[in-house]
């Protein structure tokens, strides 16, 4: 397959998967669209300056090859832009500096000096420089949520930009040694394998990534609780349950604390909903550091937490809810400039072997809670299993 043949499939290809993202555009969450959008452009902008380079011989080079160059440029760069903002990191202007440049480049070798060899070593240059510059983005970003899929961008990225390298180094030797010229063929053989690469496995494997990134994003939604970022009511059953399990299996403590914030009623009614909603953030930024790994923290609704505790004993299940309490206590919530002392009423109990459920420990929890209230609040109370009921000898009817 010639290039010319090669590069016009790599840009109607580029243009089927562009439409593809498109379509995939309202899949997608919020936090990876506009990095779609960019990626959707850049292919869409890639395709028409392959179309434009496939048919360059219906046109004046002077005025065709500086578009058909211009729009591979500025397509490269929003790969790159679009690689950056999926990893988080802010874009900037001076980013379409170089595709400027490598514009002007184009049309100066094409009008004033045509000078086909320099040009396509300086074109060949720029996209490897942008290739490789998109492929970094992703190697370096500190977030690696999406794994698989990222890694074969990375490999795409890098094996097209190594091989633009190549080429820009060969056309640079063809203009101090023109006999080989002669040996283009490989070049040419290379590039028509590679052309389609971009477009159908880079663009697929950014799509996969655009959705396994949703994907996860929903995941963590169905689990953490909206407003505070703790686990909800949902995630916090499940893993009770999961560590009930496992404490029963192997024999190691396990208890739970349920948490009531006081005056979190009062600030709702005398501030309004935003600062209540402020509190119970700040409630969670406050007790998150004192339930540290491996105890975990959820909100169960309301102004109420749970806190599993991977506790030895009772004892230190009490110890690890006082420390709860005393931490609330300790960061009072600013409001219109005003400090509002919270208070929390905890109820904590620890696994007995008469357990057989998760809910069993939780009942008497959520019970030592309303005795905490009951009592004052501000306040640690215990939850222990009943003792069975039983007549005295002396109660006991005669027969």
């Amino acid at each position: 397959m010639d290039p010319r043949t090669a590069l016009l499939m790599a840009s109607l290809m580029s243009l089927l998967n562009g439409g593809v993202l498109g379509l995939m555009h309202r899949s997608l969450i919020r936090e990876v669209r506009r990095s779609a959008v960019d990626w959707r452009i850049g292919t869409l902008l890639f395709a028409c300056g392959g179309l434009l380079m496939a048919l360059r011989d219906r046109f004046a080079e002077g005025f065709i090859l500086p578009i058909a160059y211009g729009l591979g440029f500025i397509g490269a760069t929003l790969y790159w832009r679009a690689n950056r903002s999926f990893c988080g990191v802010s874009s900037a202007r001076w980013m379409f500096v170089p595709a400027i440049l490598g514009i002007i480049a184009v049309y100066v070798l094409s009008v004033w000096r045509p000078e086909a060899a320099i040009r396509i070593a300086i074109a060949s240059m720029l996209f490897s420089g942008l290739m490789l510059a998109a492929g970094h983005a992703l190697l370096v970003s500190q977030r690696i949520d999406v794994v698989l899929s990222r890694r074969v961008l990375i490999g795409v990225l890098f094996v097209v930009g190594g091989m633009m390298l190549l080429r820009a180094v060969f056309f640079v030797m063809t203009v101090a040694n023109p006999d080989l010229s002669d040996n283009i063929g490989w070049v040419d053989a290379t590039t028509s394998v590679l052309l389609p690469i971009l477009p159908v496995v880079g663009t697929t494997a950014f799509l996969l990534m655009c959705l396994e990134r949703s994907r996860l994003a929903l995941q963590r939604a169905a689990y953490t609780d909206d407003l505070t970022g703790l686990q909800n009511r949902r995630s916090i059953t499940r893993a009770g349950e999961r560590l009930f399990a496992s404490a029963r299996q192997s024999g190691r403590g396990f208890a739970i604390s349920v948490i009531d914030v006081y005056y979190f009623k009062q600030i709702n009614f005398r501030y309004g909903h935003a600062h209540g909603y402020a509190a119970l953030c700040h409630i969670a930024e406050v007790l998150n550091p004192a339930c540290p790994v491996p105890h975990l923290l959820g909100r169960q609704g309301g102004e109420e937490f749970v806190a599993l505790l991977q506790a030895d004993d009772e004892a230190a299940a009490v110890a690890l809810a006082e420390a709860l309490r005393t931490a609330v206590n300790a960061a009072p919530f600013e409001a219109d400039g005003a400090s509002l002392s919270i208070s929390a009423s905890i109820g904590v109990a620890a696994m007995v072997q008469s357990d057989r459920e998760y809910d069993d420990v939780l009942r008497r929890a959520d019970a030592a809670l309303y005795a905490a209230k009951a009592r004052g609040r501000n306040r640690v109370e215990v939850g222990r299993p009943c003792r069975p009921w039983r007549l005295r000898p002396d109660h006991r009817r005669n027969g």
